[in-house]
């Protein structure tokens, strides 16, 4: 889906090359999006911490307007899932 593929994406020039970046929303929620068999907020929390060791004051300085945006155009369970864990435990809305 070319929506999923533009929001968090900048361009980054330097002399005659380019390339895309992604900002850190879009890098989470693209691994969120691509991983099966999250079912649970419980189980949510266990990957981001065991599995992937994602120090969880990066998490909470993610720019919550940019990760709802990005999320909106995801239809997956565990990317609602993140958000609803997210949510839980940084009590704002995401």
């Amino acid at each position: 889906n070319d929506h999923i593929f533009y929001k968090g994406i900048k361009i980054q020039e330097n002399n005659k090359s380019c390339c895309l970046i992604a900002a850190k929303e879009k890098a989470v929620l693209d691994k969120i999006a691509s991983v099966k068999g999250i079912d649970t907020i419980n189980e949510m929390d266990t990957y981001l911490k065991d599995d992937l060791r994602i120090d969880l004051n990066e998490l909470m300085g993610l720019d919550r307007d940019l990760l709802s945006d990005i999320a909106c155009v995801y239809s997956l369970k565990s990317v609602k899932i993140f958000n609803s864990w997210y949510i839980e435990n940084f009590n704002r809305k995401a």
